[in-house]
């Protein structure tokens, strides 16, 4: 198996910056970030936390956290773990305001639900930390920073009344005028209920620890509460909801990438359902599944749709690495129908980012066609030659113009022989591949084999290509 490099999780950025996106934050308002902090401001921060105990104390020094901690330097962030201990830190406080929500006031709970929050929040900043020292963490104490991740998502779960966003500014919890020069440098913006973003998010870190990705996902509660969130968002939510699902996508497309989930995620009961509404109806939350195309109004819905549907797909192409899966998804019409959509159709869109990540749904759409091929079920290959008029070969040759694409589309070709499938090669690929044969890149090689293997009496076709488990790299560049 190719080494795959684990994904950085998401960043908060405009989708006009990026599908090095950053996840799924790739729909946040951009906001201005501090410089590194200094080590005399993480020590102040991580023992004003320690020491808060009144509500005004704890919003304070919460606040501070927030502006000391919102950076981008990951070598600063090992610092705010390794020696000051922030980590250990602020779960502590976590778990110390969780275990106040049965006891407040029903009036209080409010400020509670934001003071987790925010609690949240500083704890997904410190996680920007590198792999190595999160590894440590999650090694210290991952079961118990998981269960209470679930804790906060539950609140999202449960709630009945439709979701909506409010703007609330951390800045305005800093409570000493010693403060001020950090929040005029940090007003960002979140909902009401934005720990359910903040704690998915922090599950998008764990998630890029290759040592805790199988401890992850077999995690009691987990796959359910990723397939809960992912099911429940609607159209209507505000902005907090639809990232904290693009995490929940995020997070299983790289949880899908070890071998030793693969299985255990396509078995667990609805999820691989879950995954193939989101890309047979283009991306759309669950109660918005219909034809209708996105209105000229809706241009963020439709790049948040995208958005979630490249991340469901690049999900499928990880499990479809695995035998038992390649099985299960080659007899599953509702699932070529959508991915060959992909993979031969070219979608209008504005902007040069929404195009970027368009194709690299299309790539990744093409990678799972070209894994499901290398079934080793002969019937199947026959199965998948004969699909909707053989389709898969038909659509693929009249639209493969793009290289990446081309490739995955003629090693797609080759993992399809086999003795029961040589005729309908032969009928439909003779000719295009004289045309091939001569090419300067892989696709020579490719169409080489294959002309070879139709021209020859009786032949087993040899090795299978097929993708390794997908995650992006640090700049969301996809590594197969």
């Amino acid at each position: 198996m190719a080494n795959a490099m684990l994904a950085n999780p998401p960043k908060q950025k405009e989708l006009n910056d990026c599908w090095k996106w950053s996840s799924s934050n790739l729909l946040s308002f951009k906001r201005q970030k501090l410089g590194r902090p200094t080590s005399e401001l993480i020590r102040s921060a991580v023992e004003g936390i320690s020491r808060a105990v009144s509500h005004p104390q704890r919003l304070s020094a919460i606040g501070t956290a927030c502006a000391t901690f919102d950076h981008d330097f990951s070598s600063a962030h090992d610092e705010e773990v390794r020696i000051f201990g922030a980590d250990a830190v602020l779960l502590k406080h976590l778990s110390f305001i969780l275990s106040k929500k049965n006891s407040v006031k029903e009036e209080d709970l409010l400020q509670l639900k934001e003071e987790v929050g925010y609690t949240c929040s500083v704890l997904e900043m410190i996680c920007r930390c590198n792999a190595t020292t999160l590894c440590e963490s999650v090694s210290n104490f991952g079961n118990e920073l998981v269960e209470m991740l679930l804790m906060v998502i539950s609140d999202f779960k449960e709630e009945k009344i439709q979701r909506r966003d409010s703007v609330v500014s951390w800045g305005d919890l800093v409570g000493t005028e010693s403060h001020t020069s950090l929040t005029r440098l940090n007003h960002s913006h979140y909902g009401d209920d934005f720990s359910v973003n903040k704690a998915t998010k922090m599950l998008c870190h764990i998630a890029r620890v290759g040592s805790a990705i199988e401890f992850l996902a077999k995690h009691d509660g987990v796959l359910s509460t990723l397939k809960c969130v992912i099911e429940t968002v609607n159209k209507e939510d505000g902005q907090n909801y639809h990232e904290a699902r693009l995490n929940c996508l995020f997070v299983i497309a790289n949880l899908a990438c070890a071998p030793e989930n693969m299985i255990y995620i396509v078995r667990f009961p609805g999820l691989v359902d879950t995954l193939l509404h989101v890309v047979v109806n283009f991306g759309k939350c669950h109660g918005d599944f219909d034809d209708e195309p996105f209105s000229s109004k809706e241009t963020r819905y439709r790049t948040r749709c995208i958005a979630a549907r490249g991340q469901a797909v690049r999900a499928f192409l990880n499990l479809s690495w695995e035998e038992e899966n390649k099985l299960l998804f080659s007899s599953n019409k509702e699932l070529l129908k959508g991915l060959l959509q992909l993979s031969t159709q070219q979608e209008e869109t504005k902007t040069a980012a929404t195009l970027a990540v368009l194709k690299t749904t299309r790539i990744h759409a093409a990678g799972t066609l070209r894994n499901i091929a290398a079934v080793s079920n002969h019937e199947q290959k026959l199965f998948l030659c004969q699909y909707d008029q053989s389709a898969l070969i038909t659509k693929n040759l009249q639209s493969c113009n793009d290289e990446s694409i081309r490739e995955r589309i003629f090693a797609l070709f080759y993992n399809l022989c086999c003795e029961k499938t040589k005729d309908i090669l032969s009928f439909h690929l003779s000719q295009v591949l004289q045309e091939n044969i001569s090419d300067t890149s892989n696709i020579k090689e490719l169409a080489q084999r294959i002309h070879k293997f139709i021209d020859t009496e009786s032949n087993t076709c040899d090795k299978r290509i097929s993708d390794s488990p997908n995650m992006h790299d640090e700049d969301y560049v996809s590594e197969e």
